[in-house]
């Protein structure tokens, strides 16, 4: 049941890119809060958004693009909040005050807006849209037709009458009514479209007798559709047949591979030397726009000096002039500056021409052989694509597989056009 409570024109859709902090994040220096404002200050600063989203954005599957969100209309997204706050910039390039959604805290940069579109550039949709609408009257009424001369039909419009009027006790519910090639409707299946239809406008009972007509009609014609177009027909066989495979895929793979703990232990103790850990380095990152700055930090540093003490020393004036990452790396990591050796507790000064990178090293932990519980799911991915190959090989056994090689050919030129 649906009520409407309020009304909006359209806003079209919208293109942004976001940086965002959540509750987990592996730094835990700051809460989210606080770091997501840090960030807000070094845009204020000047430093490039997408370089920062690629940096410190919790959302990795954007932050690889920048923080490209990609385009959207109102109500497309699961946040109401991220989309009010999104449509409510007006310029390319303006940001959003930091703000928290259900996933955590965001900071928006508006790339592009994309209004309604002028009814000259959308009216063949819409015409197409309409034409295409169930509910459209002009359109039953065509098909009705259409169907009426594609198939053999019989209706009995005098018991059809006898039931619309208003003495209609004692009828045979189960007398023929009407009939669709070898199909027959009765008067009980008139009685049960009747009662499907309890706000149907007052009509003569030609009319309502038509509307059953046209009901039945096309649902013998959907019912059978697949004898008589055969591109539908392939398109259902398609698809019973990928039903039939993801059943068999999820009962003999998927399912088998995470709900066969011993089989999946056994795998992963036949293959052990395959599955192993990198070196990593637990550190904290801390990164400047200003030699004089980086100096000043590794001065501190050196001092032993804590992250905090640093951070209020020089983030001062409402500005952030050092920013501290604590994760965990492994070697050739981007976030670790060109060329770092893992020798010092705390680093020397490296200076990528942009900004000033120092690397305090917490941990060093060695590489080596993986439990399973640190990569199960890896594992899990693993024994699945073995389980699929065994049960091909056990299929190949059972069964021969012919290939037309002239077909296959055919297919292969229509594929490279």
């Amino acid at each position: 049941i649906l009520k409407t409570t309020g009304k909006r024109k359209s806003q079209g859709e919208v293109e942004v890119a976001h940086i965002m902090i959540t509750p987990n994040a592996q730094d835990t220096l700051t809460d989210p809060e606080a770091r997501i404002r840090d960030i807000y200050k070094k845009l204020k600063q000047g430093e490039p958004f997408d370089v920062l989203a690629r940096r410190y954005s919790d959302d990795e599957k954007t932050a690889k693009q920048g923080g490209n969100v990609g385009r959207f209309g109102f109500g497309s997204l699961s946040s109401p909040i991220f989309e009010r706050h999104a449509f409510s910039l007006e310029n390319p390039g303006e940001l959003s005050e930091p703000f928290k959604s259900e996933l955590g805290w965001h900071i928006i940069k508006l790339i592009q807006k994309y209004p309604v579109q002028p009814l000259k550039e959308v009216r063949a949709y819409l015409e197409n849209k309409i034409k295409s609408d169930s509910r459209s009257q002009i359109v039953d009424a065509a098909l009705q037709k259409k169907l009426e001369k594609n198939y053999e039909t019989k209706a009995d419009t005098a018991l059809a009458k006898e039931f619309y009027s208003e003495v209609n006790a004692g009828l045979d519910k189960n007398a023929p009514l009407y009939i669709i090639e070898n199909d027959t409707l009765t008067l009980a299946d008139l009685e049960k479209y009747e009662r499907s239809q309890p706000n149907q406008p007052q009509k003569d009972w030609h009319s309502l007798f038509k509307a059953f007509q046209g009901n039945a009609l096309k649902n013998y014609y959907k019912d059978h559709l697949a004898e008589t177009n055969t591109e539908y027909a392939s398109i259902v066989k398609e698809y019973k047949e990928g039903i039939l495979l993801f059943a068999l895929m999820e009962d003999k793979v998927w399912n088998a591979a995470k709900e066969d703990s011993t089989g999946l232990k056994g795998y992963f103790d036949e293959h052990r030397e395959e599955y192993t850990r990198p070196l990593r380095y637990d550190v904290d990152i801390v990164n400047t726009n200003d030699p004089a700055f980086a100096k000043a930090v590794r001065k501190m540093l050196l001092k032993g000096k804590s992250k905090m003490v640093i951070k209020d020393s020089l983030n001062t004036d409402g500005k952030v002039h050092v920013f501290f990452t604590k994760t965990q790396l492994t070697p050739g990591d981007p976030l670790l500056p060109k060329g770092y050796m893992a020798k010092e507790k705390i680093s020397k000064i490296y200076d990528s021409g942009k900004e000033q990178t120092i690397v305090v090293l917490n941990k060093t932990k060695k590489g080596g052989r993986a439990d399973l519980a640190d990569i199960k799911g890896k594992v899990i991915n693993d024994y699945q694509q073995y389980l699929e190959e065994q049960w091909l090989k056990e299929l190949t056994k059972k069964h021969t597989l012919n290939v037309d090689r002239k077909v296959l050919v055919n297919i292969k030129k229509e594929l490279s056009q």
